[in-house]
């Protein structure tokens, strides 16, 4: 099915919303440290890029659904991409999270 072009971002923050008031993404959030990257579907457009009008909104919008802070460095990057380092019991992990759109 092709989805029409998104031309609103009430729209993608629709969606956004629906998937907040879920129990299971609510219980989610509660209980684990969340790392989130968009795919080109959460980005407004199926296969959109940097042509899609409403990148700068809709990035914002996944960034509100995600909890990923009011301000810093990712809100004033074109893309959500991101990196976080876990440490424990002395060993160290680094997650790098790619937008790949």
């Amino acid at each position: 099915m092709v989805m029409a072009p998104v031309e609103d971002v009430a729209r993608i923050e629709d969606a956004d919303v629906k998937l907040a008031c879920k129990p299971g993404f609510c219980r989610m959030q509660r209980h684990c440290p969340i790392m989130a990257t968009w795919d080109d579907h959460d980005y407004g457009v199926n296969d959109a890029g940097n042509e899609f009008e409403l990148r700068e909104a809709s990035q914002q919008a996944f960034l509100d659904l995600w909890g990923l802070g009011p301000t810093g460095p990712i809100r004033d990057q074109e893309g959500v991409y991101n990196a976080r380092v876990f440490e424990q019991d002395g060993r160290t992990v680094q997650i790098i999270m790619l937008d790949t759109r």
